[in-house]
């Protein structure tokens, strides 16, 4: 890695503070970076359980650096480096050091582009992450590497957050996504906004999140599923849901009709946003018909051309806050 720092073998699990090199040999850096490896250099790599870089934007050098002292940091539980501006080398360099993190519970990498590859890579890690709860990859570029992070992701028996909106999986990620789902009974909450998955995706996405005994969120948004695709979906949602995000789906008064009529089994349901759809009158009577037996706190309808029914949707939630 330059400037001959940081050459020894892979640690043991108590590396001796002589393997890695002093603060002063390291070149210039992100100062986050530093600190880290400065704290690794004094024997305190046993003690850390959290490291945060997100938006520190640390870029390739500091990512591979990064890489270097993580193996030593045997008890970490949550790395978050969203928006580290992480790529190729670094990429590569840091999923393969996330498998010495036995205790890691949180994985945070949004917005960092894995591209196709660094998907297969991550999903090679995140197979030795037995305890893994939350696994966050929004903005990564995924598409068809959801096929290689799945296989890792079907070994996190316990994750409960899983975050894979706008990666542009399509209907075929949606396919293979709906597969791995069966394999994560615990998952609690999953967002996949802006995927472009359409009918067909949603269609095989119900078969995945029917199995779901403890779905409480699913972030749905703006995946163009249409009437058809809501019609194939919503049966299907477990009715333990807390939240559920529709915006921006083109669905029309068929589907928005079915969605009232079906609103009662959600006992639990607590935010409906439908924001962003196609409604009109046939919507908004079902809407008033349920509302008063529901316990929904906030239903998003903006834009969705119920603007004129505003005052009686309004009386007939008194408790509901509502979006127009």
């Amino acid at each position: 890695m330059g400037n001959n720092c940081c050459q020894s073998e892979k640690p043991s699990a108590t590396p001796k503070h002589s393997v890695v090199c002093p603060s002063p040999s390291i070149p210039n850096m992100h100062p986050k970076v530093h600190s880290l490896i400065d704290n690794v250099y004094k024997g305190k790599s046993q003690e850390l359980t959290s490291i945060d870089f997100s938006e520190r934007k640390i870029g390739e050098e500091g990512g591979r650096y990064l890489a270097v002292v993580l193996p030593y940091c045997t008890q970490l539980t949550q790395l978050s480096l969203n928006n580290c501006g992480l790529r190729n080398l670094s990429i590569d360099s840091i999923t393969s050091a996330l498998k010495n993190l036995p205790e890691l519970q949180i994985l945070e990498l949004s917005n960092n582009p894995l591209e196709i590859q660094g998907s297969f890579l991550v999903g090679e890690a995140v197979h030795s992450l037995s305890k893994l709860r939350k696994l966050s990859l929004e903005n990564c570029r995924i598409q068809i590497g959801i096929e290689g992070l799945s296989k890792g992701l079907i070994r996190c028996k316990y994750l409960l957050e899983l975050n894979l909106s706008q990666n542009k999986l399509g209907s075929e990620g949606a396919k293979s996504l709906s597969r791995t789902l069966r394999s994560l009974p615990s998952l609690e909450v999953l967002q996949i906004v802006d995927n472009n998955i359409g009918t067909e995706g949603a269609r095989a996405l119900a078969q995945g999140l029917k199995l779901l005994d403890h779905m409480k969120k699913l972030m749905l948004s703006t995946n163009n599923i249409g009437t058809d695709g809501v019609l194939e979906v919503w049966p299907w949602l477990p009715s333990t849901l807390e939240e559920i995000h529709l915006e921006n789906n083109l669905i029309t008064d068929e589907g928005g009709k079915n969605i009232c009529y079906d609103l009662l089994r959600f006992s639990n349901l607590k935010v409906l946003m439908l924001d962003r759809n196609e409604f009109s009158k046939k919507t908004a009577k079902g809407l008033i018909e349920v509302l008063p037996q529901l316990r929904i706190s906030l239903l998003g309808l903006s834009e969705s051309g119920l603007s004129e029914q505003k005052k009686v949707l309004s009386m007939a939630a008194m408790d509901c806050e509502i979006l127009f």
